[in-house]
Order: C-alpha cells, then structure tokens, then sequence
C-alpha cells in the first residue's frame, strides 16, 4: 500500500510509504508540544522580590510567553520555606492567576505585609508557582524570594564574660532568649532590642564541673540608641555545700555552733 504525499495535508492514500510506528510516536508528540506551545508558559518574572516593612504589600508578578490560546491560570502561594513568619511579618495567601484567552504579558499578585515596632533582623519567604490550568505549562521560575527589611530601629546586647572554667553556662535576655556561653569571652544576644527597652539578664544555667557562680548583672540602665557590647559578668567559685551548722541546745556563755561543711571551698 502507498501513500500520496500533499503538502497541507501530509501523506495521504497511494502517494508514499507509511510512516513506521516510531515516527507516527514522535509525530503525535510533536504535534502536543505545539498544542501545549499555543497555551503559553506561565512563571514568576524575576528570581528575588523585595519590600519594606512599612511597604504595606508585596507585589509578586507572573508573566505569560510563548502563546495565548485559551484562557490559563496557576496559584501563587506564601510558600513554607524561609525566616518570615505569617500572622507576624506577611498575612498568608494562595491566589489563582488567570489569563483570558489570545492575553499575554503580566498578572501580579499582592502579599499583605504586617508592620510591626518590633526591632529585628529583615527575614525571607519563598512564594511558589503551581498548578497550571488550560493547557498552559509551567516555566523554570516556579519559586522565588520575597525579602521583608525591618524598619524599626534595633540595638545589640552583648557580654564579657571573665573567669569561666566550668561548662554549660546559659544566660538569657529579658525571658526569652538563651545565649549559651562556652568559654570566657565576649558573646552578643541574636535579638535586638529597641531605645529605651528594658534591660534584664539572667542566669538559666551556672557552670559545672567545676561548679561556678556568675552572677547575672543587675540595675543596667534602659537600652541606649547605640550597640552595647560590654556588659561584664565574672564568674568565681561556687559556694560550699554540706550540711548547714548545728546549734547546740546547752547555748548559754560557753555554748558553741558546730559547722560541717564539705566541697569546693
């Protein structure tokens, strides 16, 4: 049997031999590529997207190329990944952009940013691109970084801490957060604290082996306009341990107390 060859139409009956079945596999795949080609490609436009605290919104933009058959969509999410939190630096959403049928170009998406008067350091989300509707396929830039600056002013705590020669030293800030100390030296606290804020650090945990007391510093002044690195604190010997001292019951001018103190002296 042979086929007829015509130009608009392909091979047709009595003109030339029948495509082999992997040529008809790798024509019909072709011809989907082309189909998905008119649909066009969706993806963000750029790699990184950056805002201001007090920005209000973000905006996050999809682009459509390559073709603009049929009407195409795909979500915009917040994503999970990175330091930014929701409900405390962005407010968290999913949207679905479309685009109508024979329309190309951009589609931009808005993320709500959460102003605060919290002094920190600027954190990251990582908005992602997914399921792509209408025929449309999806482009390389499928995932991007959203950068929120912090506005608010913020100032570093920092110790020097003498004399340690025990391990497991903990100190805290104002509650909240721990900064383990190994070894004697200068050690900053990683949250920032405004002008003006309270100043109180405490003592989670004293050294062992061997047993120190560092007392915590106290009456520190409000938080200065200024890093302060240079808060002291110098560790000395632990005080002894045993049992306390008995009071002998016959006291009068000749009585005594008795002591019995064991450990480090």
């Amino acid at each position: 049997m042979y086929w007829r060859h015509d130009a608009s139409q392909g091979c047709i009956l009595r003109g030339c031999p029948r495509p082999a079945l992997g040529l008809q596999r790798q024509l019909e795949s072709t011809r989907r590529q082309s189909t998905r080609s008119k649909h066009g490609s969706l993806q963000f436009d750029v790699d990184t997207y950056a805002v201001n605290e007090a920005g209000g919104t973000a905006s996050i933009a999809v682009t459509r190329t390559g073709g603009t058959a049929g009407a195409v969509g795909a979500t915009v999410a917040t994503g999970s990944g990175g330091s930014a939190q929701p409900g405390q630096d962005f407010t968290a959403m999913s949207h679905t952009v479309t685009f109508p049928d024979g329309e190309g170009g951009t589609k931009t998406v808005l993320v709500t940013i959460l102003n605060d008067a919290v002094p920190e350091t600027s954190g990251e989300r990582r908005p992602d691109l997914s399921a792509a509707t209408g025929g449309a396929t999806l482009g390389t830039r499928t995932a991007a970084t959203l950068t929120i600056t912090d506005d608010d002013p913020g100032y570093r705590l920092g110790v020097n801490v003498r004399e340690l020669v025990g391990s497991g030293l903990v100190l805290q800030l104002n509650g909240g957060t721990d900064l383990a100390i190994p070894a004697s030296g200068s050690y900053v606290f990683t949250t920032l604290l405004a002008a003006g804020s309270v100043i109180v650090v405490t003592v989670k945990t004293q050294p062992s082996a061997p047993a120190q007391i560092c007392p915590a510093p106290t009456g520190a002044p409000p938080m200065p306009a200024r890093d302060l690195l240079d808060v002291a604190i110098i560790c000395g010997p632990a005080l002894p341990t045993g049992t306390a001292g008995s009071l002998d019951s016959t006291f009068r001018s000749g009585g005594k107390v008795t002591t019995d103190f064991s450990g480090a002296p």
